[in-house]
């Protein structure tokens, strides 16, 4: 058992010059898409005429809160602000205190386009989403852009009954086209769709991908969404579960302009809070180990744009951590793990928030989530070159709870490399 446990580490050791871990960490800045919801019915006027109906995808503009100071509410035709968030500030101070480098910048297709959809984006609106995006790239961080539509247009599926593909490739070529100078812009196509035929999606994602190389943004990374049903799980942010059934053989037939897909990365979501109160305990065995296995056996990555839940009880954190932790040692498959939410959330009255207390002008004080397993996790001390001898087994004890996994994907590995995580709970052991 030695043998094979220190076969396996070799393996490791000789693909990798670098410790791996997630290419990306960061947080999601939310605000400009507050007011879309999977639980409003609007009026065609925009007004919400009912909360408590199983609604699809609608985006009302009493809810947007940009996170943003210095936006003038009443000037955009809204009434009043919930928050007055500095999201900029809030990703300088992520940046400067712990190393972050991307954020998610979710943002609304109704208020992108000022509710003409396949119209243009909107001069007002879309500068206003754009000051963000660019106060994001300031940072010198990795900015993704994410339409946050849950799939649909005003309660209607994307190439299913709502507005056409070549709307919603519209879209994407506009925003291609204004940041395809911007090499350090991620197009996030969509936000958690759910209950639809993926065969269809899948056409979708390729019209969204063949417009945004059109537009000449030809070597940014594009996310692809899976979908969930919201039957299924509680509620739509397990897109992580399962998804190399529901989502993966659907979406791996789209490809890039030149027939690749190395810069098509699979957005897949997770959360440690169930909704309830409680907390998951073993994400790694139920979700992402399958996921691992299927993402190196077919040579592909993923974004985790979206995890959360380590702030509503104590084992919660420990889970979320030991979660993380995993995430971060299968960094050739995962290159990002970006935390829900930062930006116009309440920093003290919402369970998953990460905005941290304070402001720029009187100091930051982080969410212990953030502080005590998000930043840690990611930034081991581990996390340097290896001794390019074989190792001993000293060696295997002073590394700690790191196994070497290669950063880039993986070919022509057989069967070892699907027990790296074997090795790893002996090693644990």
């Amino acid at each position: 058992m030695l043998t094979n446990f220190l076969g396996i580490l070799l393996i490791t050791f000789s693909l990798s010059g670098v410790l791996a871990r997630t290419r990306f960490n960061g947080v999601n800045i939310a605000g400009f898409d507050f007011g879309c919801d999977t639980d409003v019915r609007v009026s065609p006027g925009h007004k919400v005429i009912n909360a408590d109906e199983s609604a699809q995808g609608y985006c009302h503009h009493e809810g947007l809160t940009p996170p943003l100071r210095s936006t003038n509410g009443r000037k955009m035709g809204i009434s009043r602000f919930k928050f007055n968030s500095d999201g900029p500030g809030q990703m300088k101070h992520f940046v400067r205190k712990h190393g972050l480098n991307v954020f998610r910048l979710p943002v609304a297709w109704q208020f992108l386009v000022k509710y003409k959809v396949g119209g243009r984006l909107n001069k007002k609106n879309s500068g206003l989403y754009d000051d963000l995006v660019q106060a994001c790239l300031k940072t010198g961080a990795h900015c993704i852009i994410d339409v946050h539509n849950y799939g649909r247009y005003d309660g209607k599926v994307i190439g299913q009954g709502g507005p056409t593909d070549e709307k919603f490739a519209n879209l994407w070529s506009q925003l291609a086209t204004r940041y395809k100078h911007q090499g350090n812009v991620v197009m996030g196509l969509m936000n958690e769709p759910y209950d639809l035929d993926m065969n269809k999606w899948a056409v979708t994602m390729q019209k969204a991908v063949n417009a945004i190389r059109k537009a000449g943004a030809t070597s940014h990374l594009i996310l692809l969404p899976g979908k969930t049903n919201l039957t299924q799980l509680y509620p739509l942010h397990e897109c992580a579960h399962l998804y190399e059934q529901n989502s993966a053989p659907f979406l791996s037939r789209v490809r890039d302009h030149d027939g690749s897909f190395s810069k098509l990365i699979y957005d897949v979501h997770k959360y440690y809070d169930n909704g309830d109160g409680h907390c998951r305990t073993d994400l790694i065995n139920d979700v992402y180990k399958p996921l691992v296995k299927y993402l190196r056996t077919h040579h592909r990555q993923a974004f985790i744009s979206e995890t959360g839940g380590g702030s509503t009880q104590a084992n919660c954190l420990q889970n979320a951590c030991r979660g993380l932790k995993y995430i971060h040692r299968n960094g050739d498959v995962f290159l990002d793990i970006s935390g829900w939410s930062a930006g116009a959330f309440s920093s003290s009255s919402y369970s998953l928030t990460l905005t941290p207390h304070g402001s720029a002008k009187h100091g930051w004080k982080d969410q212990k989530f953030l502080t005590q397993c998000f930043v840690p996790t990611w930034k081991t001390p581990t996390h340097r070159r290896p001794h390019k001898r074989v190792a001993e087994l000293d060696d295997v004890i002073k590394i700690g709870d790191e196994v070497l996994v290669p950063r880039e994907p993986i070919s022509n590995l057989g069967s070892e490399v699907a027990n790296v995580d074997e090795a790893q709970e002996m090693a644990d052991a």
